[in-house]
């Protein structure tokens, strides 16, 4: 699973980036939990229904988004469902933002509803098949379950955060240039 920051046209030039990425993969095994989890295809059916709230480690006091108000937007694709976050201008999701930047931020982490499932015993591991079930969130996530999660900058983002950084470092040295006190 991927995670991305860009900045979207309809968004002005100071907003923060769009997360984006692969929040659920289906068929991808998590890590040991103390079982092995994975999504079966098309476990969420009810998805586009559902208020699924975008948050930073499980934490709903750091909210990035929600499907209601459009701030978070999925998408299901062949391999899983595809998700965009705008989240709002706070210093948390500048933080998370930064966080995503240095790498510091490991993955997604999704907080759902189990509905129907199948544990399977073999050998030493214990598996869980998540069949159907409700999203109740996507949590840009320190340490993911599953470790096929990953998050990164998109070219475009990187580039205007850049330019936007060094314009405002410029004003700031010409603010000092030519104001005295």
């Amino acid at each position: 699973m991927s995670l991305e920051l860009r900045e979207t046209s309809n968004r002005g030039p100071e907003s923060l980036p769009t997360i984006s990425g692969m929040g659920v993969v289906y068929n991808s095994p998590s890590e040991k939990l103390p079982w092995v989890e994975t999504y079966a295809e098309g476990c969420f059916p009810n998805l586009m229904e559902e208020d699924v709230l975008a948050n930073v480690d499980h934490d709903n006091s750091r909210i990035l988004g929600r499907s209601r108000n459009s701030t978070v937007r999925m998408e299901k694709r062949a391999n899983g469902i595809y998700f965009e976050i705008e989240p709002p201008d706070t210093t948390y999701a500048r933080d998370v933002i930064a966080r995503i930047k240095r790498g510091d931020v490991a993955g997604l982490s999704a907080g759902f509803l189990v509905h129907d499932d199948e544990w399977l015993f073999e050998n030493e591991t214990t598996r869980r098949i998540i069949k159907r079930a409700t999203l109740l969130e996507i949590a840009v996530a320190t340490i993911p379950a599953y470790p096929d999660t990953n998050v990164a900058l998109r070219a475009l983002d990187a580039h205007r955060s850049k330019d936007r950084d060094k314009r405002n470092r410029e004003l700031a040295l010409m603010e000092k240039k030519y104001v005295r006190t």
